[in-house]
């Protein structure tokens, strides 16, 4: 089992909301606004080093609105590709069509 810290830089609140909502975006990689929570869209470089049991650490950068903290952390169950990923049922939430954004994998304009 391996350990990683990663930054959450454009998080900037831990205050639980939908993506966008009222106006106080909350980043949506990694994503724990709908189950399960997913992580690791646009980490290629760390995505291909992880392994199932693996555990990710989540800080707050040093501009966030809470002082710079761990403020989540996720063990991986599974590593996959985003065609693994769209085709998953468990994971349907989890697209970003055309729409508000409230998910991290990503679609085609025509949903593909």
């Amino acid at each position: 089992m391996k350990g990683y810290i990663y930054t959450a830089g454009s998080f900037v609140t831990v205050n639980r909301s939908i993506c966008g909502q009222k106006g106080s975006w909350i980043d949506n990689d990694p994503h724990f606004w709908t189950g399960p929570p997913t992580w690791g869209i646009c980490r290629n470089d760390l995505r291909a080093n992880v392994d199932p049991d693996d555990m990710i650490f989540f800080v707050l950068p040093l501009n966030g609105r809470h002082p710079q903290c761990m403020f989540a952390y996720l063990t991986i169950e599974r590593v996959i590709t985003h065609h693994v990923a769209y085709h998953d049922p468990l994971l349907r939430s989890k697209r970003m069509g055309n729409k508000h954004p409230n998910g991290n994998i990503i679609v085609t304009a025509a949903g593909d």
